[in-house]
């Protein structure tokens, strides 16, 4: 079933959404547990547990910012 141009739009969003969240976000266990792209270790993070979502919320991740 072919896509409309406005579908087309928002599928293209839907996999860019989910593609940086799996390569930025997401554990892998075939990585050890350790992300595609590293961030940068907050070890003084003491805030509070901030929740950013995606798609909806339909993903998530939970992290602190530095205090």
């Amino acid at each position: 079933m072919p896509l409309h141009q406005g579908q087309d739009v928002r599928a293209a969003w839907i996999i860019a959404a989910y593609i940086e969240h799996y390569h930025e976000e997401g554990n892998h266990q075939s990585l050890d547990n350790q992300l595609v792209v590293p961030r940068a270790a907050n070890e003084n993070a003491a805030g509070p547990v901030q929740c950013r979502e995606r798609l909806g919320g339909m993903l998530k991740l939970y992290c602190r910012d530095a205090a």
